[in-house]
């Protein structure tokens, strides 16, 4: 017993007299060289996930603005303040994000369910395309304490490309059971880029069709 007690204790000495493994050399720096490496890939995605999570939040609440508007719209009708009260419930429904970022809003007479924008009204109104157009300047004019212009209900002004109650070249707005339209509303934003690593801005549309149904009392 005590032999083996000897030689574990000769061992265990042993042991502790074996010099450490040694560095290779350079060893040093490799920490330094790794982080150099993958710190730009690591900010990167840093920056990435920050920069598509803003734009997906944006683009979510203009999916919401244009829907809230197209539902305002159909509740309207061919009344006077169809368009006016419609732009009021857009900008409400975006309100998530700065109002500036907002460029354009058409309403437009789509003639299917899932008829796209005619492209002519990207840029002005037209009586030819049955729609509305309303520039940044415009849109910023609508708000909840502004009295709307009466050019807008004469249809003189913004709304003359399809006014809602005036019967002019475009044709008045139909809300019968018959033969009923269908609104479209098309609504442009522009949403910044805060890193610049994927340029300066990004433009975004949504479209969000509704047909105008004739409302009853009961």
């Amino acid at each position: 017993m005590r032999l083996e007690g000897h030689q574990t204790r000769v061992s265990t000495r042993s042991l502790a007299r074996m010099p450490a493994r040694r560095r290779f050399r350079g060893d040093d720096g490799t920490i330094i060289a790794e982080s150099a490496l993958l710190t730009p890939f690591f900010v990167l995605l840093l920056f990435g996930m920050l920069e598509f999570g803003g734009a997906f939040r944006d683009y979510l609440t203009l999916s919401n603005a244009a829907s809230t508007g197209a539902r305002t719209a159909a509740i309207e009708g061919n009344t006077a303040v169809a368009d006016w009260n419609t732009i009021l419930a857009i900008k409400e429904g975006a309100s998530a994000m700065p109002m500036s970022q907002i460029t354009r809003i058409v309403i437009y007479k789509a003639l299917t369910p899932t008829a796209g924008m005619p492209s002519g009204c990207a840029t002005a109104g037209s009586a030819i395309n049955h729609c509305n157009s309303y520039d940044k300047a415009t849109i910023a004019t609508v708000t909840p304490s502004a009295t709307m212009p009466l050019s807008w209900a004469n249809c003189t002004g913004p709304t003359a490309g399809w006014c809602p109650t005036a019967v002019v070249s475009s044709g008045p707005r139909i809300v019968s059971a018959a033969n009923p339209d269908y609104l479209g509303v098309w609504v442009q934003i522009v949403h910044p880029w805060i890193t610049g690593l994927f340029g300066t801005s990004l433009t975004m549309t949504q479209t969000s069709i509704i047909r105008l149904e004739p409302q009853t009392l009961t």
